[in-house]
């Protein structure tokens, strides 16, 4: 073999070993791209599986935020499933909803074991939760500070004065006013210190004539000092009247009122209380002038008896408190058979201790 084919042989050889090398470059170089196109696809993968998990863990602690919420407020509703609560979407349309399964089994009246599932359509992630809580005891002191109270017959108004003490918080003014004279009479307005007071029930006897109401108002955070209470009627009737100031109140409506009507010697009403120390205010209208006797536990905040002629209205009021644990309460009196209507409400300490939370767990499937 000459020089020269030496020479081109060798050129050749290297031409294919340079090809050879470009190849394997670009094969690693695809092996490269596709290997960190793959990474980044799982990376971005996992980073979207473990934000759909942390959002159905949100939702699930939402839920355990609001079960453990309404148990506080409520302990009775622990069992029996009856704070269960099914696919409760946070916002409309946002497709992140819980479910609540609630039960009290081995535990004591005071605690609930809530299981909540958080879900999240979009993604399909889940996350259920288990905790026991321990509801606040209530940590408000409701005092009643002053009562009035006055009867007139034969008038279409009635108006004494109630007294709101200075320094007292979380003011709650009840007045109640029992009332005679024909099925039309209606009460039109009650003010206190020319303040609209706002109404809460009417309870009229189940007599023939229906002649004989009682009704309940209350206001929140009164003004302090000796004020009128101003009752008007559309009409010239008997009525008995009481007020009774409270602190120390939640600044909200009655937490639970009922109403009963009857002919008979021994009325009463039932109350069930929703907060721990909570306080029971009840007033009777009967269509009497015998001398009640107020039933056991209750103290007396007035008792009066209004007369036209032959008409004839028995007013009187009563309270019970502090109620703990939360729960039904019978205020009642006893009188000779007559017609008689009784309102009775709850109202709610302003502050309870905080509930707790004793486990909290994850149920992994």
């Amino acid at each position: 073999m000459t020089a020269a084919a030496i020479h081109i042989s060798v050129h050749e050889q290297r031409g294919s070993a340079s090809v050879i090398a470009v190849m394997l470059l670009v094969v690693l170089v695809l092996f490269l791209l596709t290997t960190a196109t793959e990474m980044v696809t799982t990376g971005t993968i996992d980073t979207m599986l473990q934000e759909a998990a942390s959002d159905a863990l949100m939702v699930a602690e939402s839920g355990v935020e609001r079960a453990i919420r309404r148990f506080s407020d409520n302990t009775a509703l622990c069992t029996g499933n009856n704070l269960g609560e099914v696919n409760v979407e946070l916002v409309a349309g946002s497709g992140r909803r819980f479910t609540i399964v609630s039960d009290a089994v081995g535990l004591p009246a005071n605690q609930c074991r809530l299981t909540v599932t958080g879900t999240v359509t979009a993604s399909n992630a889940v996350r259920t939760l288990q905790v026991v809580s321990q509801a606040g005891s209530g940590g408000g002191v409701v005092a009643v500070d002053r009562v009035s109270s006055r009867q007139r017959g034969n008038r279409n108004d009635n108006i004494w004065n109630h007294r709101i003490s200075n320094g007292g918080v979380d003011r709650f003014l009840v007045v109640a006013v029992s009332v005679r004279n024909g099925a039309a009479a209606a009460v039109t307005g009650v003010t206190y210190d020319s303040v609209p007071m706002q109404f809460l029930r009417r309870e009229t006897t189940p007599n023939p004539n229906n002649d004989t109401f009682v009704e309940v108002w209350y206001q929140i955070n009164p003004n302090i000092g000796n004020h009128p209470v101003v009752v008007n009627f559309n009409a010239a009737v008997e009525s008995v009247g009481g007020s009774i100031g409270f602190t120390g109140v939640k600044p909200a409506a009655p937490e639970a009122v009922n109403g009963v009507k009857a002919n008979s010697s021994n009325p009463a009403v039932a109350v069930t209380t929703v907060s721990n120390n909570a306080w029971v205010v009840a007033a009777l209208a009967a269509r009497t002038n015998a001398n009640p006797v107020v039933g056991g536990g209750q103290t007396v905040r007035w008792n009066q008896v209004a007369t036209n002629g032959g008409s004839v209205v028995r007013g009187a009021g009563s309270t019970f408190g502090p109620k703990t644990p939360a729960g039904l309460v019978t205020m009642n009196w006893t009188l000779g058979s007559s017609y008689w209507a009784m309102v009775g409400l709850a109202i709610a300490p302003s502050g309870s201790a905080s509930p707790q939370l004793l486990s909290w767990r994850e149920i992994v499937p």
